[in-house]
């Protein structure tokens, strides 16, 4: 399985760390750049505690079916295949997902990716 990793919410490309290397990713449309950063948005409302769990349920099928359109047009770009996806916002937000497809991504704690792994 290969792993995308996205610089700068997408605006500064990315890599592929793949089985046969290391692959540059061009930089996101603006449109993919605005459709991770909601995604990135909306992963962490839905896993709010304090959000409240009606929230919570009626924004997962959104952010699931937002999720699966963002990660078509990363698949477009990127390739075909199982991919997993860490996306990491200018302000050190962000969500990782990957496969199985279908799931709500996952968001970083709110001291950004150092934190999720424990940096």
């Amino acid at each position: 399985m290969a792993h995308v990793i996205l610089f700068g919410g997408g605006d500064g490309g990315g890599i592929i760390i793949g089985p046969d290397g290391i692959k540059p990713i061009p930089p996101w449309t603006p449109r993919l750049q605005r459709q991770l950063r909601a995604v990135s948005a909306l992963a962490h409302v839905a896993k709010d505690k304090t959000a409240g769990v009606v929230v919570s349920r009626e924004l997962t099928p959104l952010l699931t079916k937002l999720t699966a359109d963002a990660l078509k047009q990363v698949g477009t770009i990127v390739g075909r295949g199982e991919h997993s996806v860490v996306y990491v916002d200018d302000d050190g937000g962000g969500f990782f997902c990957g496969t199985p497809p279908g799931k709500p991504p996952i968001p970083f704690p709110r001291g950004g990716i150092a934190d999720a792994f424990g940096g």
